[in-house]
């Protein structure tokens, strides 16, 4: 592992970009994978004026017996689609069950191939292509891109891009600028859906991590407006067991259709994991470079 890979699995491994973790998952197959890996969250939220509304999500990869060991099931919602959750409008979403193929990384562009069902009244029947690339700038940063395309029966077409900005602040944090462009062929009218964000993710004591930021969302037409903003925070701790983990996510929204009032909202999240990596092999381990502390990798398959 190179200086800026630790930190990144410093990000990805200590704080709270859970969403991240599930990307680098399903999107890669490692040798020394758990043959099966599953998150439950459960969430409530809570909004000013309005009662709570809850949530409950399953994601899970697992090999297919007998197949290639690029061949994974796997099971995730909409909002896997856009690693790093503060960073993109709350939407609902709906479950997915799919095939997904992992084809070997060509200059190296990282790439996965699904084949799959979404929800069942109606299923919606479809194919997704995600590619995603990384590329180190300036000292001590690194440059994100992702981009995904997706058609099903019922949802027609609709496209993702994010380019992200992270950059490491000493061995326990990271500065976040995050682009989301959104696009649907299906009643587009208003255009692409863009949000912009920045965050600072901070690394705690065993498995406890602070994150806070500010996130703006608008559309293209009719003339690039903002349609919501404000800041947010989360907690993230594990409590009981090492797989066990709580999440306390307050904001406050400025929207337009509210009439740019302010709207707090508490989103708490329970979160239940199953499976975990093995410890990588002796002869792979750099020892030039910090160790993770103990509680930087969780488990249920965190890493």
């Amino acid at each position: 592992m190179g200086w800026m890979d630790y930190h990144h699995c410093v990000f990805s491994g200590r704080t709270l970009a859970t969403a991240v973790w599930f990307d680098d998952l399903f999107g890669d197959w490692y040798d020394d994978q758990a043959t099966l890996l599953l998150s439950a969250i459960s969430e409530v939220t809570f909004e000013e004026g309005g009662g709570p509304d809850t949530r409950l999500r399953l994601r899970a990869s697992a090999g297919l017996p007998n197949a290639s060991h690029r061949l994974r099931l796997i099971v995730s919602d909409d909002s896997d689609d856009v690693p790093g959750r503060q960073e993109i409008s709350t939407r609902r979403s709906r479950q997915s069950a799919a095939v997904r193929w992992v084809p070997s990384a060509l200059a190296g562009f990282k790439s996965d191939l699904d084949v799959g069902v979404r929800g069942i009244n109606p299923p919606d029947l479809f194919t997704r292509l995600r590619i995603r690339n990384s590329w180190p700038i300036l000292d001590q940063s690194v440059l994100r891109f992702g981009q995904t395309f997706r058609y099903g029966s019922e949802s027609e077409g609709s496209s993702i891009s994010q380019l992200d900005v992270e950059r490491a602040i000493g061995e326990s944090a990271v500065a976040r600028f995050s682009n989301v462009y959104d696009y649907t062929w299906k009643g587009n009218e208003n255009g692409f859906l863009f949000s912009h964000g920045v965050s600072m993710s901070h690394a705690l004591k065993g498995s406890r991590s602070l994150s806070y930021g500010f996130l703006a969302n608008g559309r293209t037409r009719p003339n690039f407006r903002d349609e919501s903003y404000g800041p947010w925070a989360a907690y993230r701790s594990s409590f009981l067991r090492r797989w066990l983990f709580y999440e306390l996510e307050p904001r406050v929204t400025y929207s337009r259709d509210q009439d740019w009032k302010a709207v707090a909202s508490l989103l708490l999240r329970l979160e239940i994991q199953f499976g975990r990596k093995k410890p990588p092999k002796a002869q792979e381990v750099v020892p030039d470079h910090p160790p993770v502390q103990e509680g930087d990798e969780r488990d249920g398959g965190e890493g």
